[in-house]
């Protein structure tokens, strides 16, 4: 399987920040429930690390949606 015959909506999918963003949240999450030295302050931090990751992908989504608005592109998500 060479990556020229992936699906175009694949492909753009790991081109996309919000998704890296996402998988390293994710990553970062687990890594937190996993060292028993942060056993007391587990959940807070995983909430903290979830919110923020919430804003960076929220702020993205914000950038893409004003730079389609301004090149004029019209897009089914956004309109």
């Amino acid at each position: 399987m060479s990556i020229d015959n992936l699906n175009p909506l694949n492909l753009s999918l790991f081109k996309s920040r919000k998704f890296w963003l996402a998988v390293i949240g994710i990553i970062v999450d687990i890594g937190i429930a996993l060292v028993p030295e942060l056993e007391a302050v587990r959940a807070e931090l995983i909430l903290v690390n979830s919110f923020m990751i919430g804003l960076a992908i929220n702020g993205y989504a914000q950038e893409d949606k004003i730079l389609a608005e301004k090149t004029g592109v019209r897009n089914a998500k956004y309109g």
